[in-house]
């Protein structure tokens, strides 16, 4: 079963890398604004997940620099998510709010939801 998985994977990210979809364009003073709001932002993943693969494309399409956390390369990582989220389940988006609380978004339809409607250019 390890091997499936593995192979899937690995055909994943070959088919994800041949069907990037195009950036959006920003300007630098859009792209600096956006780093800035999402310096509290992570993203927790594993490299071959289809969910995470899914969110991580709308990433690459908005231009959005979220630190990403890789579980499965980094038990820190791992310990941050079961701790704090309470699930072992990814991708889970963290966003630390600026009142201290942290907010642990679990779907990859509503962290795609959540990017799009807060980052999405409208022109």
């Amino acid at each position: 079963m390890t091997a499936i998985r593995w192979f899937l994977a690995i055909v994943l990210k070959m088919l994800n890398f041949l069907t990037l979809p195009k950036p959006v364009q920003r300007t630098e003073e859009e792209k600096k604004a956006i780093s800035a709001a999402l310096a509290n932002h992570s993203l927790y993943h594993l490299p071959g997940c289809p969910f995470c693969l899914k969110v991580r494309r709308q990433t690459h399409r908005l231009q959005l620099p979220i630190e990403e956390r890789d579980i499965k390369a980094n038990q820190v990582f791992l310990d941050e998510l079961v701790q704090g989220g309470g699930r072992r389940m990814v991708p889970c988006l963290r966003i630390d709010e600026p009142n201290g609380e942290t907010r642990w978004m679990y779907e990859s339809g509503d962290i795609i939801a959540y990017l799009q409607q807060r980052f999405e250019p409208t022109s």
